[in-house]
């Protein structure tokens, strides 16, 4: 019980679209409750806006969110094999990198952004499709008030932890000793 009590809220956000504004590097994750904002580092941004693009794999992973709604998260960008010599050279020269001679080209990275309820304002700027469906795991930190809430009931959980360990110990022993009081040392008679 203090274990779940303590642990940060987990939810799983269905994303509808991923999409890289041009005018200011940004990635906008608009998922089924929530919209994503976060900067573009600069070999993303590069990446991302290239004419190889829609050779490209995005996938985000571990995002995390504080009390404020600011998020981080990682990413990894893989160019698809069937990408012609041409688009890997030029993926190459962008800063994607094989890690052994068998394997796609990637870019692995850190996205710090921001989370918005709906779809926040973006000044008008157009916005070009990256790639979209799949589900994102999302860990939410908790508020300053629901955190001194969690650390005022933990002696309280850890109570009814102990107590409910107790019970079941306490239900072993009185199921078992009354079993050997009948049956005696020997077993035998049972």
């Amino acid at each position: 019980m203090t274990r779940a009590l303590l642990s940060d809220k987990q939810y799983d956000e269905k994303i509808q679209a991923r999409k890289v504004t041009e005018d200011v590097p940004r990635l906008v994750i608009v998922g089924e409750k929530q919209t994503y904002v976060f900067d573009l580092p600069e070999p993303l941004k590069k990446i991302l806006q290239s004419s190889y693009r829609s050779r490209l794999n995005l996938n985000i992973s571990k995002l995390s969110l504080d009390a404020s709604g600011a998020a981080t998260a990682q990413y990894m960008v893989r160019l698809d094999k069937q990408a012609s010599l041409q688009e890997q050279e030029a993926a190459s020269a962008d800063g994607l990198r094989k890690t052994s001679p068998l394997a796609l080209y990637a870019l692995e990275g850190h996205l710090v952004g921001k989370r918005y309820k709906g779809a926040p304002e973006l000044d008008g700027e157009s916005l070009n499709d990256v790639q979209t469906s799949g589900t994102l795991r999302v860990q939410e930190a908790p508020g300053v008030i629901e955190s001194i809430g969690r650390i005022t009931l933990v002696p309280v959980t850890v109570t009814v932890d102990l107590v409910g360990f107790s019970l079941v110990f306490l239900g072993a022993v009185i199921v078992t000793v009354p079993i050997m009081i009948y049956c005696g040392p020997s077993l035998r008679g049972c």
